[in-house]
């Protein structure tokens, strides 16, 4: 069961990586919470990343390209219940190239919300560009 199982993921990878290289017409994929990116070459990925404790218990997750958080963030207590809920800049143009020297890698930008762990909001900051611009 493992190696037809192995086998067919292997498949479709193959199929997936010669579909997008063959079809010039692909120069955008959709992803949750995102809407339109450039597909996922070998080097540059975009991905949504879901991180886990010891105890399988989530830990946080967000949408990052190679190493830059690029959009959506959740983090969490470990009871599995939200910790911290906010936005990271989004590239809103077709260059992904120099992210971090444009600013754009792993920089807050957007409404903040931290909850206690019965999940109750307790503080809220705002940023602008990575820069805090109110906090409640």
């Amino acid at each position: 069961m493992k190696k037809h199982l192995c086998l067919l993921l292997l498949t479709g990878c193959f199929s997936v990586i010669g579909f997008s290289q063959s079809s010039k017409h692909i120069d955008t994929v959709r992803t949750v919470d995102y809407g339109k990116m450039p597909p996922v070459y070998f080097s540059n990925k975009i991905y949504w990343e879901k991180n886990f404790d010891k105890e399988s218990q989530p830990v946080f997750e967000g949408l990052k390209y190679n190493t830059c958080f690029i959009g959506a963030y959740i983090q969490y207590w470990p009871s599995g219940m939200v910790k911290t809920r906010g936005q990271y800049a989004r590239n809103t143009t077709s260059n992904w190239a120099g992210l971090k020297e444009r600013g754009l890698c792993s920089v807050q930008d957007g409404e903040w919300m931290s909850y206690n762990e019965d999940g109750e909001l307790i503080h809220t900051t705002v940023y602008s560009k990575g820069k805090v611009t109110r906090e409640n």
